[in-house]
């Protein structure tokens, strides 16, 4: 016949079997209290259940018994009770005549004390004995539920491999927050740029995109057509010399237009308005966008590694305006002047602005240390110091 469970329990145990750990405790899920034990199985269907055992099967105790540790070893580690869940590890092997299936996170049980089940298939965040998680009821399992078991997997899934941008606590969370809100500002006022940017291109597609825009604009040219045919008149300027040439008169071409209409003044002097209001809109224009870019390349540069200088010109203009520069401007005497080109030199070299700003090229690496020399010449001319 079969051999009797093996374990404390059955009375088959090695000689020298230490105490077992945390005797009474439940290892996993919640122990059923009821202390009755199911009948014992036959060979046959000992057999039949260890095929059944895969990888990810649940192990329901069908008696109390204990946790191995490990498929060869007598030690036990801990009791199981009645009703406990367990899941394999891997399938089942033989030892000293019982089979043995290990099982998470570590530890063998013997097969003949626990009921097989399949692993569930659709489903992969069901409650599992290697994440300490409480069985619950097989069927019926509410949508709620399950959402909650994802969110808990989720969650450590997060703070285990979440990686350097993960949620911390703490001090670490703090350090984190202070070291990448430049970063975070940056990219939301990114965001917002191109965000506005694309409202605008969104709103003049959808302008063109609409009839009544293409209506107006034709039946606006077909009246200035109309006023231009009624009121204007073309001919050769009289001024120019004209040009004969197989019977054809070659010359400028003046178009002059007249209306003694009272609308005729109020539209000059609209039109006249308009293009001055144009002018000066483009100006106001080409400046806030010159200082969009001084600001965004005085800004952003050390972010994105950009060169902090549009151009050359960009550069001297900056470069005269630091305090390095004034110094050599202002220096009372010779000694002065030597140590404040001396400072100049080290802070413009071109070496050193090239590891500084590696994205800018030479010229306008070079400007600096130019305009630094023509200041230098320039006050050692007026303080009338030795030439170098």
């Amino acid at each position: 016949g079969p051999l009797p469970p093996r374990g404390r329990s059955s009375g088959v145990a090695a000689p020298t079997s230490p105490r077992p750990l945390g005797v009474g405790m439940p290892l996993f899920g919640t122990a059923s209290s009821s202390a009755s034990t199911a009948p014992p199985r036959s060979s046959a269907e000992d057999s039949a259940v260890a095929g059944a055992v895969i990888e990810g099967a649940r192990l329901v105790a069908r008696q109390p018994t204990a946790l191995f540790a490990a498929v060869d070893s007598w030690q036990e580690l801990e009791t199981v009770q009645l009703g406990d869940v367990l899941v394999a590890s891997g399938p089942p092997r033989g030892a000293d005549g019982f089979t043995m299936v290990p099982v998470r996170p570590r530890g063998a049980v013997d097969l003949s004390c626990f009921d097989v089940k399949a692993p569930p298939a659709a489903f992969t965040t069901r409650p599992s004995a290697s994440l300490g998680e409480v069985e619950g009821p097989e069927d019926g399992e509410t949508a709620e539920a399950l959402d909650k078991l994802r969110a808990i997997r989720k969650e450590a899934y997060r703070d285990k491999y979440g990686g350097p941008f993960r949620r911390r606590r703490g001090r670490i969370g703090w350090i984190c927050a202070l070291l990448t809100a430049p970063l975070a500002l940056a990219v939301s006022l990114l965001r917002c740029v191109l965000g506005a940017a694309l409202s605008a291109l969104s709103a003049v597609l959808s302008t063109f995109l609409r009839p009544h825009v293409w209506l107006g604009a034709l039946w606006a040219l077909v009246a200035v057509g109309a006023v231009g045919w009624q009121s204007c008149a073309e001919g050769v300027a009289p001024s120019e010399v004209e040009t004969q040439a197989l019977g054809q008169t070659f010359g400028p071409i003046r178009v002059v237009c007249e209306s003694h209409h009272p609308w005729a003044r109020e539209l000059r002097g609209a039109l006249w308005s308009a293009i001055a209001l144009a002018a000066e809109s483009r100006v106001l224009t080409l400046q806030l966008a010159d200082d969009a870019a001084r600001a965004r390349d005085s800004w952003l540069w050390p972010l994105f590694g950009w060169c902090p200088y549009r151009d050359a010109s960009d550069a001297v203009a900056r470069c005269t305006q630091r305090s390095e520069m004034e110094k050599v401007r202002s220096a009372l005497d010779c000694a002065a002047l030597r140590r404040a080109f001396h400072e100049g030199q080290r802070l413009f070299h071109p070496d050193h602005l090239r590891l500084k700003h590696p994205a800018c090229n030479d010229q306008v690496l070079e400007v600096c240390s130019v305009a630094l020399n023509a200041a230098m010449e320039e006050r050692r001319r007026i303080l009338s110091c030795p030439a170098r």
